[in-house]
């Protein structure tokens, strides 16, 4: 998301060229728990020069980028893993990569990082639910020889019962 002049020109004197508050609201909104990509001077004009909350940001300074924010530091060196290896894998070491390319990665690792992460979670929960399963498999079997053993006294009675009316 940019607003870009006709030159294609997104600041100017370390500002914003524009100030459109309902642009603002949807950028913020837009942006929640994603990824961020912007230049150096871009992120010095935030307010302490910090990343913007709740999301992955990239900083690229000229052929190099940065992966900072909010999220865990093994969140943000796994994606930055993930990243260095879809670029190498694209480009060789003696090709600049271009932003594009930092682009695609951010997003292939970033889907990547956050499906590993729902994996897992339902791997616990999967395991729960199957641990949970044999306990009443184990109490259905219990009931069943419950069962069983009642309808055994239910008959020894009835023979008794039937045999003493004879």
């Amino acid at each position: 998301i940019a607003a870009a002049d006709l030159e294609w020109g997104i600041g100017k004197g370390g500002d914003l060229l524009f100030s459109l508050p309902p642009d603002m609201k949807f950028f913020r909104e837009t942006t929640l728990n994603k990824v961020v990509v912007m230049g150096r001077s871009t992120l010095d004009s935030f307010p302490g020069g910090k990343p913007l909350k709740n999301r992955v940001n990239v900083v690229i300074d000229g052929k190099e980028y940065t992966i900072i924010g909010s999220e865990s530091e093994e969140y943000i060196q796994n994606i930055a893993r993930k990243v260095d290896d879809l670029i190498t894998a694209y480009g060789s070491s003696t090709v600049n990569f271009s932003m594009k390319m930092v682009l695609a990665a951010l997003n292939l690792a970033d889907e990547a990082e956050k499906k590993s992460g729902r994996v897992a979670e339902l791997e616990k929960l999967l395991a729960i639910a199957e641990e949970k399963n044999e306990i009443l498999q184990s109490n259905l079997n219990s009931l069943r020889s419950e069962k069983k053993a009642a309808n055994n006294i239910v008959r020894m009675r009835e023979t008794e019962t039937g045999e003493k009316n004879e």
